[in-house]
């Protein structure tokens, strides 16, 4: 039974898994500092030593901001996705 000082079934019946667990657990490290990075949403990027920035694409950037000028305007997902799809933007 785990958390009563024994074995949870996970240890006994799949041992790897357990280990592959505990291996999550442990703090990430490398190089001079501490960081787990994790993926970003479409426009920003990491970079350094500034950390995490705008993506230098101009057409990426300009296309998050056109996403986000027709929310504002259509105040709905289903607008900005009628809106966009009506004037043939194409994201993929």
């Amino acid at each position: 039974m785990a958390g009563f000082g024994g074995q949870s079934e996970l240890d006994i019946e799949h041992p790897a898994v357990s280990e592959d667990h505990d291996k999550e657990a442990q703090p990430a490290t490398g190089g001079t500092h501490t960081q787990l990075r994790f993926p970003l949403p479409v426009g920003l990027v990491y970079a350094e030593p500034e950390g995490i920035v705008l993506d230098p694409d101009q057409e990426v950037q300009g296309a998050v901001r056109l996403v986000f000028a027709t929310f504002a305007q259509a105040a709905s997902a289903y607008g900005v996705v009628s809106t966009l799809y009506s004037t043939s933007v194409a994201f993929s």
